[in-house]
């Protein structure tokens, strides 16, 4: 993780901290190693309580979708050590790196109103991460349109 002169808490993923995040325009997330026979690098949240503004509502969120996949689906910016243009935080929250091209993609599903497919989007996604990608839904850094009409989404 980053250094930084600012005083740094650590929080349990809970709704109070999922709350927080939400509220935070600029939260983010930062990946920490954890050392062992097994590389894994896992997401810690970032937030900077000072840039907390609960009356201006949740901030960046693309939507709330029900479907194949039900949760929130947040624009952020953000670096992955796997390449990936999104991060899964638990089971119904998705991070979607603001300058790939799977925002605008999943952004057109939301104006036509295509929330179904948003969830299905975001459950073929879940898969890859899972390492059981669909056939033309390639593993690496390259996040393919379930349909097919976009080719790479990073």
């Amino acid at each position: 993780m980053a250094q930084t002169n600012e005083r740094t808490f650590v929080l349990e993923p809970n709704a109070l901290a999922s709350m927080l995040f939400d509220y935070d325009p600029e939260s983010s997330v930062e990946f920490a190693s954890i050392p062992g026979p097994i590389n894994v690098q896992v997401p810690i949240q970032k937030i900077t309580i000072e840039k907390v503004k609960f009356a201006d509502g949740p901030q960046r969120i693309l939507g709330q979708v029900q479907g194949r996949w039900t949760g929130a689906i947040y624009i952020r910016e953000f670096k992955s050590p796997n390449g990936r243009p999104y991060v899964l935080l638990g089971r119904s929250r998705v991070l979607v790196e603001s300058s790939s091209r799977l925002r605008p993609y999943l952004e057109d599903l939301k104006r036509q109103a295509q929330l179904i497919k948003m969830a299905d989007t975001i459950a073929l996604l879940k898969l890859d991460e899972a390492g059981y990608p669909r056939p033309g839904f390639p593993a690496s850094s390259e996040t393919p349109d379930p349909a097919g009409q976009r080719g790479n989404l990073r």
